[in-house]
């Protein structure tokens, strides 16, 4: 079983409990009838929530920074508007690495069987280049077009967003 993975980007809630243990129960099921099962866990570690968290935890510094500089009298280091997209994605991979060895050392303590030694994140180099291949021949068998599609943005984020993170009323009908 090849997890759908959860993003790394904070502790783990009631929700991932769940998925996990119902998947784990799933697992030994079929283990005990006699089949094998690999469970490979994994992370996603890239994206707007992990890159917002760590905007979130910069934010929090400032503040503190701010305090303790005002106090003392003396300027803060680096703010966080001043951070380049490339130094951003450093701090995120940094803080998705972290948070997923955390989140990987609680779900052993759930007890839930897998290959925890070698899980998958989706920042690994050999993860990416599959994806890459796999995107290559989608594109090679034409399932991959140029066409009209409005790309939502968020003016707060500063970012595209997918539509899966959109909401609309109940009654919306789009024209």
């Amino acid at each position: 079983l090849h997890d759908g993975p959860p993003y790394a980007n904070g502790d783990l809630h009631i929700g991932h409990a769940l998925n996990k243990i119902l998947k784990d129960f799933i697992n030994r099921y079929y283990i005990l009838r006699g089949r094998k099962v690999e469970y490979i866990p994994g992370w996603d570690c890239h994206g707007l929530p992990i890159e917002l968290k760590v905007l979130q935890f910069i934010d929090d510094a400032e503040k503190k920074a701010k305090k303790a500089a005002k106090k003392n009298g003396q300027e803060i280091g680096k703010k966080k508007k001043e951070l380049s997209p490339l130094e951003l994605r450093a701090k995120a991979r940094d803080f998705a690495v972290e948070t997923a060895q955390a989140q990987k050392l609680s779900f052993r303590r759930y007890g839930i069987w897998g290959s925890w030694d070698t899980p998958y994140l989706t920042l690994h180099k050999e993860y990416e280049a599959a994806q890459l291949e796999v995107f290559t021949t989608m594109f090679e068998r034409g399932y991959i077009y140029r066409g009209l599609k409005p790309v939502w943005f968020s003016p707060s984020s500063q970012t595209a967003l997918a539509e899966a993170e959109l909401e609309y009323p109940e009654n919306h009908v789009s024209r």
